[in-house]
């Protein structure tokens, strides 16, 4: 059970660092990556 909490903390944790790196790199793809992650989170939960 714990261990699913962090699965879950350290993907959210990734997709956050992501979305800043791509943010960061290439700012006109940011919304798409955005939009991708809420769709997926909306996916995993």
């Amino acid at each position: 059970m714990r261990r699913k909490i962090s699965l879950k903390l350290w993907l959210l944790v990734i997709a956050v660092l992501i979305m800043v790196w791509v943010a960061v790199i290439s700012p006109e793809h940011a919304e798409t990556v955005a939009r991708a992650f809420i769709m997926l989170l909306g996916v995993s939960v």
